[in-house]
């Protein structure tokens, strides 16, 4: 049974400060008994986190968290007119999945464009 659950952790491939393997090392010192690796628009220590959780015994699930982008700026939704930028959770997300790795490089790139 599922009694404390993190489901939206970072690591130092996107805005963490921490390795996927301290980052579980932590996460299990601090009593959570499954957690969710959820870097920003990509899975890139997903495995590393996976394989950490393995040797400490804490679940880690492969997720992401998506940047999106809700366009209503010509007011067609019931929803305050203009541009609405948001994060989504994904969950249980195959890192060698193609499609999904050419979306990720997708978002990359337009947060690249649009930061600038």
């Amino acid at each position: 049974m599922i009694t404390n659950p993190d489901l939206h952790l970072h690591t130092h491939y996107s805005d963490g400060l921490e390795s996927p393997e301290t980052v579980v090392s932590r996460a299990k010192a601090k009593g959570f008994d499954v957690i969710a690796v959820t870097d920003h628009d990509g899975m890139g220590g997903v495995e590393a986190a996976v394989e950490a959780g393995r040797k400490l015994g804490i679940p880690v699930i492969r997720g992401v968290e998506f940047s999106a982008e809700f366009d209503n700026t010509d007011g067609k939704f019931d929803a305050p007119a203009g541009m609405a930028y948001m994060h989504l959770l994904g969950y249980g997300m195959d890192p060698e999945n193609s499609a999904l790795k050419e979306m990720l490089e997708f978002i990359r790139a337009n947060r690249v464009e649009r930061n600038l």
